[in-house]
């Protein structure tokens, strides 16, 4: 459910470098809107652990470096996303 809402969302936004830019305590709504944003990031996240596992989700969310966890960049990974999401 969660990519069916994202995809609803892939065309406002150019990129997920805004979201990734968010830390808390600041919520994801000052970048976009807030139930677009927890679409988008939940849909990358399941992604993220779908395609690679929990262990390197684990490690980027420990490390903050998506080179260290996946050995490839935001960018990269997005276009992963956004093909995997669209088909």
């Amino acid at each position: 459910m969660l990519d069916e809402g994202a995809r609803g969302w892939l065309a406002r936004i150019e990129s997920l470098d805004r979201l990734d830019g968010v830390r808390t305590p600041t919520p994801l709504g000052t970048v976009v809107n807030e139930q677009g944003a927890y679409l988008l990031a939940g849909s990358f996240v399941g992604f993220l652990v779908e395609r690679y596992g929990l262990d390197e989700f684990r490690k980027l969310y420990g490390e903050g470096s998506y080179e260290a966890a996946y050995g490839k960049p935001l960018g990269v990974l997005e276009k992963e996303w956004r093909s995997a999401i669209t088909r």
